[in-house]
């Protein structure tokens, strides 16, 4: 705080804490002590007209006034949550105190239970407790989780809507693994991110959930998110529905959705010194713990029951992730496939994502085996890590020639992959491919003469593309082409 903020009268978010909450709460207190004596007995028989009260105001059961006893309850827990918590909180002083104000302001009178007007008082205690609601998840929002997993100094983050208790201290020294204790579920940590969570739109809740592959601590670009979730069908640009003409782009769409997860605190944007806008974000590991369990529960993905690392099996997800020491297992299933085993097969044909978590060496494919991947839309087998130490290599791009079959791709990344000299025809087959990623394969030389033959491509990368000496003509047939990154001039 300045020193001008200080001279000022202002006070710290200690001594705000100390004077708002306890206001508050004790305003709480006789907001209870009110309902409890003015609950009104049987005041729906007989009246059906919505009307009730001296004034004609609006009907108000006993049910009504139980839920809002029990939303009184409940902010008061909250409030002794939020105020052992501020003590280990230092950095946002300011909105802290701001939201106080407007907590305080709101807790006057009672809450509007001391208000002369005797018939309004519910009306009044209703719209404050709505109000006080909103200010206090605020205030729980801005309270990051690992403070939140350790105030022990009061039995508030104890509560859950089970009836089970757990213990947050149990697990705080070992926060990568929140997810893998069952306990976790059951915590007031989980919880508030769950309330969150719901909060949001279906497409911005599967885009968060896309988080949960990627590993503790990443940055992940924008670029990359985005690209993956136009694959996946979650973002699509915004049409005008009488002329079919783009209002929003897929980025301006997904930088939406970037936005209000941030806002949220779902993620945090990585600010780069040297750039003007947000391009990379990451998200806290105790969130991360959190979209785990959220991820598999919704069956979006599959991570094993020990350490719940993503996994090969796909049979439930239709996804399959390619880790460093567990693709042989999918090597396994899909030779069973080759073996004509029809089960085996079907399961092939229901595959919709193939991504590449950290696999070194994905050139483990036969081109038998695409030539079955039918309904795949998403094939990342190349590097999302924004760091170049993370190497990928093929011996060849002969398994690339099973493409030609996958009629639904909409997502193919081959970035960062060494060894690939020239894509295979079988490219040009990918007539639903909007997105091409070709970026940082160093020693790709040539595209394909067919490429113009990709009618609905919007997006081509083929920057740090080093060696790329010329970009076949026929490009000019790619008409819906949006994004052309690292175009090369040459005489061909």
């Amino acid at each position: 705080m300045s020193s001008s903020d200080q001279s000022s009268g202002a006070v710290s978010v200690a001594e705000s804490k100390d004077l708002v909450i306890s206001d508050v709460a004790e305003s709480l207190k006789q907001a209870k002590e009110f309902l409890s004596r003015n609950r009104p007995v049987n005041i729906n028989s007989g009246n059906n007209n919505g009307d009730s009260g001296n004034d004609g105001s609006s009907h108000t059961s006993q049910d009504d006034y139980q839920r809002m006893e029990n939303q009184a309850e409940k902010l008061s827990k909250d409030l002794i949550y939020i105020g052992e918590s501020f003590k280990s909180l230092k950095g946002f002083e300011d909105i802290a105190i701001g939201l106080l104000e407007k907590l305080k302001l709101h807790s006057s009178d009672a809450l509007g239970t001391s208000v002369p007007n005797v018939s309004s008082r519910p009306k009044q205690l209703r719209a404050k407790l709505r109000a006080i609601d909103k200010i206090v998840m605020e205030l729980k929002l801005r309270i990051p989780l690992p403070y939140k997993l350790s105030s022990d100094k009061s039995d508030a983050h104890r509560y859950t809507r089970g009836g089970t208790e757990f213990d947050d201290l149990d697990v705080i020294d070992d926060l990568p693994v929140l997810h893998v204790d069952m306990g976790f579920r059951n915590s007031l940590a989980f919880q508030d991110f769950q309330s969150v969570y719901e909060s949001l739109e279906s497409t911005t809740k599967l885009c968060l959930l896309c988080f949960a592959l990627i590993p503790e601590n990443e940055i992940v670009k924008k670029r990359f998110m985005t690209y993956w979730w136009v694959g996946e069908g979650f973002v699509r640009p915004e049409v005008d529905d009488g002329t079919l003409e783009e209002r929003r782009s897929v980025e301006e769409v997904a930088d939406g959705i970037f936005k209000e997860l941030a806002k949220k605190h779902c993620i945090e944007p990585v600010n780069e010194k040297h750039r003007l806008v947000v391009d990379s974000y990451k998200m806290n590991p105790c969130i991360r713990s959190v979209v785990i369990v959220l991820a598999k529960e919704a069956g979006l993905f599959d991570f094993d029951n020990e350490k719940w690392n993503p996994t090969t099996n796909f049979k439930t997800s239709h996804r399959a992730y390619l880790v460093n020491g567990f693709s042989q297992e999918l090597v396994k299933f899909f030779n069973e496939s080759a073996t004509e085993k029809r089960g085996a097969e079907l399961d092939l044909e229901k595959l919709q994502t193939i991504f590449n978590v950290n696999e070194p060496y994905p050139d483990f494919f036969k081109s038998e085996w695409f030539s079955k991947l039918k309904n795949v839309k998403v094939l990342y087998l190349g590097r999302w890590q924004t760091s170049a130490k993370h190497h990928i290599e093929v011996e060849s791009v002969e398994f690339l020639k099973g493409l030609k079959n996958m009629k639904l791709l909409r997502f193919l990344s081959l970035q960062g992959i060494s060894r690939i000299t020239k894509l295979p025809d079988s490219v040009c087959k990918l007539l639903n491919l909007r997105i091409l990623d070709l970026r940082a394969c160093h020693t790709l030389e040539e595209l394909p003469d067919g490429i113009g033959s990709l009618e609905n491509l919007t997006h081509l990368d083929i920057s740090e593309c080093y060696l790329l000496e010329y970009i076949p003509k026929k490009i000019k047939f790619l008409s819906k082409l949006r994004v052309l990154k690292g175009f090369v001039i040459g005489d061909r």
